[in-house]
């Protein structure tokens, strides 16, 4: 899915309910969601 940068966590987590993915799915995975965060805000906390 496309995602435009520079959105919350929670903008994040309300596309992912919109693409048919419920919020349990999305927190099973938060390393994955933390790159797709950092990506998004463009800068990592590494």
């Amino acid at each position: 899915m496309h995602l435009p940068s520079r959105k919350c966590a929670k903008e994040v987590l309300e596309d992912a309910a919109a693409e048919g993915l419920d919020t349990p799915t999305v927190m099973s995975m938060p390393a994955r969601l933390d790159a797709v965060i950092a990506s998004m805000d463009g800068h990592t906390k590494y």
